[in-house]
């Protein structure tokens, strides 16, 4: 397996999660963080989003009872026939815009205390024809190479955990892939009409074992969190 051709991958989406041990305050987290209002807010029950453009792309806030995810995809405005599928950036920039983004949320005092927290991010390479897509994902897996190259699909998962002791906590994560096959069928536009593209993906979601009775303050949050942004990557490298 040579994951780290993965690191080279755009990233579809990232998502830090934190799942709640204290009950959500009815926080407004924008102005918390940028000083205005969101471009787009709206409440469903329990649900409250918040969304906007921030740097060039997608930023999602969602506050529930249970968790709280803060959610950054591309602008689909950036689509186009060469580059269909939009992308966020690469691993290592998208890992530098989260943990910006986790200093700036875990130094708010309204910011949960959590009984776990996650990292989750979705790379992926897009081909224009199904080989090509099967191709790539051979290169990952040579060692599978004859299988894929006869196969319409291909799905393939580890669970990995590792116990890990930070300054004053110990604790265990679970550093999940889960590397597949997609075909997808995209609006091109007026003049290029739909669009069939091919990709190969790899869901990495790094998470914490259930926190102590106690819960996870925001500042056991701040330590732990970037030891995750920095797992996705360790699991490319095969560092773990």
């Amino acid at each position: 397996m040579r994951g780290s051709l993965a690191l080279r991958w755009g990233a579809r989406s990232a998502r830090l999660t934190t799942f709640r041990s204290s009950k959500p305050t009815g926080t407004s987290w924008w102005p918390l963080l940028y000083g205005s209002r969101a471009i787009n807010t709206s409440k469903k029950g329990t649900l409250v989003e918040e969304s906007g453009l921030v740097e060039g792309q997608n930023l999602l806030l969602s506050d529930q009872p249970t968790r709280f995810d803060v959610v950054v995809t591309p602008d689909p405005r950036n689509a186009s026939p060469e580059r269909p599928v939009p992308t966020v950036g690469t691993l290592d920039a998208v890992s530098q815009r989260m943990s910006q983004l986790t200093s700036q949320l875990t130094a708010i005092k309204e910011f949960p205390t959590a009984n776990r927290l996650a990292f989750g991010i979705t790379l992926y390479q897009v081909s224009f024809t199904r080989t090509d897509a099967l191709q790539t994902l051979t290169q990952i897996f040579p060692e599978l190479s004859k299988v894929l190259k006869n196969s319409e699909d291909f799905v393939f998962q580890i669970n990995h955990p590792t116990r890990e002791e930070l300054e004053d906590i110990s604790l265990t994560i679970q550093y999940l892939q889960k590397w597949y096959f997609a075909e997808l069928k995209l609006d091109g536009g007026p003049q290029s009409g739909p669009i069939d593209v091919f990709t190969a993906n790899v869901n990495l979601d790094i998470s914490t074992s259930l926190s102590p009775a106690r819960g996870w303050s925001p500042k056991d949050a701040a330590q732990i969190i970037p030891v995750l942004i920095r797992g996705a990557k360790l699991v490319l490298e095969e560092s773990i």
